[in-house]
């Protein structure tokens, strides 16, 4: 995310100035997990693409964890604009039908579920699986994309692109022996909102599903980022766990020193502050799977730039699965805990899973960064933001959002940010993506385990029939279930809380499936059954 492989790509443009400046060098995506042997799985990015050593592909999966045919498909993101979905929703109105050709191409060949225009547009096919694909507006509510009766891509702002890949493929940046087999969808989108905090904000919504054969226990999701405000030598960073956010900005006000690097901007006396924040954490489901817990931002962790001075042994990059899992945890990569005060490297204040986040260190005074001296840990940093843990079954997702925000001209105290309008920014981002985006952009929940819609389903394994059972009250709206290769074998429509099919007398051969149950409340679940 946000590099080239030779330089920094995410800029944001001083809305007073209008220059444009680079706020983040590189970004990547991280993940962590046990399998129920204990054993580690990690997959993480970070500068991998300048030497093409990566840990993830792009493309989807087979409901089995295969590759989906040809990854080279799915290189470019899938783009869409408000104005294209407003000129579509005008022709809708139209006396005639909307035929495809009058239906522009990044409507027509959006990649939801089942469209049956895709192959026409981007000539390769579309997967079909329980879990679905980029989201969309439903009109008839059949589970099928097709713009032609009314469907179109479901985003939120102006701008959004679509992405999906995987990391089920050797892991060479983070040295892992074993992948997790997760599929991840990536929609991230804008809005064009001139004098708001929206206008510098950018939200990236990832969506999980877990392909492998085996449950991922505590899992943790990480945003990896090497920021680098202008001149990157003076960055800092604070957190704030109440908030679930993060902030990084210049050591000074006013940024004059020459550069290090070459071809980097300085700030001026633009005091910039960006602001990355989990808005919806990773879902976790209590013990009797009764209540969903959102897990926000779980740590805050980090390490300097080797490149300035030896970082001390155990408080440097991570070099193998232990200490990739060890900072996405919240603790220095070599497992030490991070500790308020310093540099938060065994030092003598209480331990904590967030850097600089504020609270009191041995001598009473708040732990920020900007409070403390130099050093080698804390230059030029890289922050690791997580989310965690959970446990994903095999076929199962979950989502996590976050957003990145520039603000300039921020007032300082001292070496530090004033960091109350920080936070009321931040929850101005908050209160519009609760508002106006988290209801609008999937059409439906993320399958949930079977347990949390008090869903039976019986017998399993079976060798003919098989029963889905809600609760008296609720209804089954639609049954599908799809072979290991992530083909759909049936579909059925229910009206009550009771559903059965007959796996015998269709002729449906032993083997793994998977269902997916979506319920006339708008929920839904998924998992598996074997016929024999």
């Amino acid at each position: 995310m946000w590099y080239t492989g030779l330089e920094e790509a995410y800029f944001v443009t001083d809305p007073s100035s209008r220059r444009n400046f680079a706020i983040m060098f590189a970004g990547g995506l991280w993940l962590g997990a046990k399998d129920p042997g204990g054993n580690l799985k990690v997959s993480a990015q970070t500068y991998g693409r300048n030497s093409f050593d990566f840990d993830y592909r792009p493309g989807p999966l087979n409901v089995d964890g295969t590759e989906f045919e040809n990854c080279e498909d799915w290189v470019l993101p899938f783009k869409i604009t408000r104005e294209e979905i407003l000129e579509y929703q005008n022709r809708l109105n139209l006396p005639e039908p909307l035929a495809p050709e009058m239906i522009v191409d990044n409507i027509l060949g959006w990649p939801g579920q089942g469209n049956p225009y895709f192959f026409g547009i981007h000539g390769h096919n579309l997967p079909d699986t329980p879990n679905g694909l980029a989201p969309f507006h439903d009109e008839d509510l059949d589970g099928i994309y097709d713009p032609t009766r009314g469907d179109y891509p479901l985003f939120c702002g102006d701008l959004a692109s679509w992405s999906v890949f995987h990391d089920a493929v050797p892991n060479q940046d983070s040295n892992s022996p074993a992948s997790l087999e997760m599929e991840i969808h990536q929609l991230v989108y804008a809005t064009n909102f001139s004098g708001s905090p929206l206008n510098t904000t950018t939200f990236h919504e990832y969506t999980f599903i877990n392909r492998g054969q085996e449950d991922l226990i505590d899992l943790h999701v990480g945003q990896w980022m090497d920021f680098d405000l202008g001149c990157p030598s003076n960055d800092r960073f604070n957190s704030v766990p109440e908030n679930n956010l993060f902030y990084y900005y210049n050591d000074s006000a006013i940024e004059t020193q020459q550069c290090f690097q070459i071809g980097s901007t300085t700030t001026g006396t633009t005091r910039p502050v960006t602001i990355v924040q989990i808005l919806d954490g990773l879902k976790a489901y209590n013990s009797d799977s009764s209540e969903v817990v959102n897990r926000g931002m779980s740590s805050i962790s980090g390490y300097g730039n080797e490149g300035f001075s030896t970082t001390p042994v155990g408080a440097g990059p991570a070099r193998n699965p232990t200490q990739y899992y060890n900072l996405l945890t919240g603790k220095w990569s070599g497992g030490e805990p991070i500790t308020r005060g310093g540099l938060g490297f065994q030092t003598e204040g209480d331990t904590t899973r967030f850097a600089y986040d504020g609270g009191l260190d041995a001598n009473g005074v708040p732990w920020r960064n900007c409070n403390q001296p130099d050093g080698n840990i804390t230059i030029d940093p890289r922050v690791v933001m997580s989310s965690g843990p959970v446990i994903m079954s095999p076929g199962t997702s979950n989502s996590l959002t976050i957003a990145v925000t520039t603000t300039f001209r921020n007032n300082y105290d001292g070496e530090c940010p004033d960091e109350g309008p920080i936070v009321r920014l931040a929850g101005v981002v908050k209160r519009v993506f609760d508002e106006f985006c988290a209801s609008s952009i999937s059409t439906s929940a993320d399958p949930q385990p079977a347990t949390v819609l008090q869903l039976s389903v019986y017998p399993n394994p079976t060798h003919g029939r098989i029963n889905f059972d809600l609760p008296v009250g609720s209804s089954i709206q639609s049954l599908q279930l799809f072979n290991a290769a992530g083909q759909r074998v049936a579909t059925m429509q229910g009206n009550g809380p009771t559903l059965s099919y007959d796996t015998k007398a269709n002729g449906l051969p032993a083997g793994l499936y998977h269902y997916l149950v979506r319920t006339g409340d708008g929920r839904s679940g998924s998992g598996r059954v074997v016929v024999r």
